[in-house]
């Protein structure tokens, strides 16, 4: 049952619920990563336990997982109301980051505890989950008509809550209109270089003879393309952050589990059971958030 589910994971639910507390109190991530550091260093751990355990069902059990969630976080958290949100408001706030104060590891931390809030708090704010019910009659239709009636009351909702939003955060209406013009700033990206290729041409990276087409590396390391590739490049500031966010991660447990099979130890020259390298996991980081550069690399 959900209650039995919830009680699985209440030990380390509790501790993301106490530094959440800790992190609404204050406005400094130093003061926040030094909490971390001697009260809660398993906080990553821990978050990614509660994801994993509580929503690995379908669709219909994970909404209702959400809302009984929802409903233990409202009361050791209590309601607040939109415009009060503090860290609603960071995480509509694309440069968030940038006016935050301390290292890149306090910022991280910062900017995660943001996350987890607004998903346990404001996920039906935001339109990412609907209350169950109405999800539950959804997943029951039958014909494409009952379909289409229930997605235009779908979108009438959504377009409901981004009003409120609208007025409650002044840089959710300006975050909303720049992601939609992400496709077309993607025209603007400098493809020039290759126009000497053509579609259907396969390049090997790794091997060379055999008849097929080699090429070296052109960057020595990841950093050093991110920072001055032709395509989309990024700011020293957001590398050395993504790279920080990255050695994070790196140290997770669910991270340290991941390991290679033996498909291309002949290929690629990736040994069996060979782990996920920082590359590999600020590789991932670049793509899930920073949407603009993954399509621009694409």
């Amino acid at each position: 049952s959900n209650d039995a589910a919830l009680y699985n994971v209440s030990k380390p639910l509790q501790r993301v619920i106490q530094t959440l507390q800790f992190h609404l109190k204050t406005d400094k991530p130093s003061k926040l990563l030094a909490h971390i550091d001697a009260e809660h260093a398993s906080l990553v751990n821990d978050y990614i336990e509660i994801f994993t355990q509580l929503f690995n069902g379908n669709v219909v059990d994970n909404q209702k997982m959400f809302d009984n969630l929802y409903d233990f976080v409202m009361t050791s958290l209590g309601k607040v109301e939109l415009a009060n949100s503090a860290p609603l408001k960071r995480f509509c706030d694309r440069d968030s980051n940038k006016k935050l104060p301390g290292n890149n590891t306090a910022k991280f931390y910062s900017n995660l505890l943001d996350s987890i809030y607004v998903f346990f708090m404001h996920s039906y704010d935001l339109g990412y989950k609907i209350r169950g019910q109405a999800l539950n009659k959804s997943a029951q239709l039958n014909s494409i008509t009952e379909v289409d009636a229930e997605m235009v009351k779908l979108k009438q909702h959504l377009a409901a809550q981004r009003k409120k939003l609208a007025a409650a955060i002044p840089n959710f209406a300006a975050t909303t209109n720049e992601n939609k013009n992400d496709d077309a700033d993607e025209q603007k990206q400098n493809y020039d270089h290759f126009e000497g290729f053509s579609y259907g041409t396969r390049y090997n990276y790794w091997l060379r003879g055999n008849g097929q087409l080699c090429t070296n590396k052109k960057y020595d390391n990841l950093k050093t393309e991110l920072l001055n590739n032709a395509i989309h490049t990024f700011g020293v500031d957001a590398v050395n952050a993504m790279i920080c966010k990255a050695s994070v991660f790196l140290k997770c447990d669910e991270v340290k589990k991941i390991k290679a099979n033996r498909a291309h130890q002949q290929d690629w020259f990736i040994s069996e059971n060979e782990q996920m390298s920082s590359s590999h996991v600020l590789v991932l980081i670049c793509c899930a958030d920073h949407r603009t550069a993954f399509d621009a690399y694409q």
